[in-house]
């Protein structure tokens, strides 16, 4: 097996909001909503920091789609960002907001190649996660008018023709406070196999070079997952640090004090699946595909990449 370590320097991410919602068999929202989050009436800028919407976009009935919304960063001043949240009417099956290598034209459109290394992302998210809020004196940073772009995944099972938009709220910390500055590191299994009609289990480790505070954890997979474990293998000795059953809804583990991590330190991932279909399922991007990837929140970056190399 393969294990692609996905760097994230400038990053963070988390959760998925909106109305009612209905979860079916192939991951996709049912009805429009997110549980547990407000209405897009009622999702309001935050009051330090800025709101991102992707404005509009239409899906025909039964549509599956990924696009992407570039934009630059509505602010004069750099941002110490310190929480994250985000709202939608459940079409979008999942999203990560990245900072862009380059200048794009403002709008929705086809998304670029160079994820998570020419574009590192900043912000994760599935369909139903809870906002997240980095602890106190961590942030990360993101320079005025920076170009930005959101990859997302949408997904309208109805019969209908619908619209969605997603709306992201950076809360930017104190200007006046001094922040830590934060970093993602994650890794990802993407040559595995399910064969049909069984359950499966896929086993990763990848491994640190740099010395890394990780304060949070967090997964990425689709509806067919039973479990995603992460484990911590540090001196030899290895510890479960994280279990979530919920693909739709992964659970962002925070960690006070943080992991401390140190080089040739690794990470174990594990997903465990069920397949009950007739066909082979392997690693892609639409809702009847499957994914494994972890991500993890650390300071101090420093600007630099802090990659979990898989073997």
């Amino acid at each position: 097996m393969r294990i692609i370590a996905i760097t994230m320097v400038t990053a963070t991410l988390t959760a998925c909001g909106g109305t009612d919602t209905t979860s079916n068999a192939d991951g996709s929202a049912g009805a429009a909503g997110a549980a547990g989050a407000p209405s897009q009436a009622q999702f309001e800028p935050p009051e330090r920091g800025v709101q991102i919407a992707t404005g509009p976009i239409t899906l025909g009935p039964g549509e599956e789609a990924t696009r992407c919304h570039f934009f630059d960063l509505p602010s004069d001043e750099a941002l110490p960002i310190v929480k994250f949240e985000q709202n939608h009417s459940g079409f979008v099956h999942h999203f990560v907001m990245h900072t862009a290598g380059e200048d794009f034209e403002p709008g929705i459109g086809d998304c670029p190649t160079g994820f998570y290394i020419t574009h590192p992302a900043v912000y994760p998210g599935n369909r139903v996660q809870a906002p997240f809020e980095m602890p106190a004196g961590v942030a990360f940073a993101l320079d005025a008018k920076k170009p930005m772009l959101t990859q997302i995944h949408l997904l309208n099972t109805t019969g209908e023709t619908v619209t969605e938009e997603l709306k992201i709220n950076l809360h930017a910390g104190d200007p006046a406070t001094t922040f830590e500055s934060v970093g993602i590191i994650g890794g990802a299994d993407l040559n595995f196999e399910i064969p049909p009609r069984t359950d499966h289990v896929e086993v990763q480790t990848c491994q640190m070079f740099t010395d890394a505070n990780v304060f949070a954890l967090t997964s990425h997979s689709h509806a067919r997952t039973d479990s995603f474990d992460i484990a911590t293998i540090i001196d030899g000795v290895t510890t479960p640090v994280y279990s979530s059953k919920e693909w739709d809804s992964p659970d962002v583990v925070s960690f006070d004090p943080p992991i401390a991590i140190k080089p040739m330190d690794e990470f174990q991932f594990s997903c465990a699946w069920n397949n009950d279909t007739d066909d082979t399922v392997r690693y892609g991007d639409l809702a009847s595909d499957e994914m494994c990837i972890f991500f993890g929140y650390y300071y101090p970056s420093g600007g630099g990449v802090a990659p979990c190399v898989g073997f």
